[in-house]
């Protein structure tokens, strides 16, 4: 049994493996009702709690998947969607022998294909025929937002 916080983005969240025709996805009240601690203002100063929306009465599951191969637990806090108060204290957090002993690519099977990227995005690639192949995508931005001049000083 794991327990799987709400978030604002999608979690992945890893456990030892089982094996079976049927898994159940049970909701319970988790008995943390948050801790706004970090927006307390001054002493004495006026507080506006813009987040207190009342209780959860209801929870919208989009998509669950269940996958054989080994995840990174929380991949989405550590990649910078999910602000997490101490990312040190989830680095290793969930990571499951499984997910140590997982076999990677050696470095020498490993393709650049970043100059068959299309404008549009798409790859113009075909892998091999009778090959297995795995795309990563990677990029990285801290804010989401696209990189773009400074503002311009005044003299």
């Amino acid at each position: 049994m794991i327990d799987i916080p709400l978030t604002s983005v999608p979690t992945t969240r890893t456990f030892p493996a089982a094996t079976g025709q049927e898994f159940r996805l049970s909701f319970g009240r988790s008995g943390n009702e948050g801790n706004l601690d970090l927006l307390n203002a001054a002493p004495g100063a006026i507080t506006i709690n813009f987040f207190d929306t009342g209780p959860l009465t209801s929870v919208r599951l989009a998509d669950f998947q269940l996958f054989a191969d080994a995840r990174v637990d929380r991949v989405e806090e550590k990649a910078g969607y999910e602000t997490v108060l101490d990312y040190h204290a989830i680095a290793n957090v969930g990571t499951t022998q499984s997910a140590v002993n997982a076999p990677t690519a050696e470095a020498k099977s490993v393709l650049d294909l970043s100059d068959r990227m299309r404008p549009d995005g798409s790859l113009d690639w075909v892998p091999p025929k009778g090959s297995n192949w795995r795309i990563l995508q990677f990029g990285w931005s801290l804010t989401g937002k696209t990189n773009h001049p400074g503002v311009t000083t005044r003299k």
